[in-house]
């Protein structure tokens, strides 16, 4: 349970950081203007991202057990 979790926790800070850089670059470059609280957030998203990363053991998606798939969702849709 605990790599599917961890696999999991790595698709969401990846959406979370791609998602991230899309941010910085409508505040940089249309706005140009800087929110302090938004740079925070995606600084945040990049650390747990390295942090889940390097809890990661082998492939990315072959840590997910077939047969919890149904709780993965629901965790995903908490989240």
């Amino acid at each position: 349970w605990k790599n599917t979790a961890i696999s999991i926790g790595i698709l969401m800070t990846a959406f979370g950081s791609l998602y991230s850089i899309f941010l910085i670059y409508i505040m940089a470059g249309v706005l140009k203007n800087i929110c302090t609280f938004c740079v925070v957030v995606d600084v945040v998203n990049f650390l747990l991202l390295g942090i889940f990363w390097s809890l990661k053991k082998g492939p990315l998606l072959s840590n997910i057990d077939r047969s919890k798939i149904g709780a993965s969702l629901a965790m995903i849709g908490v989240c």
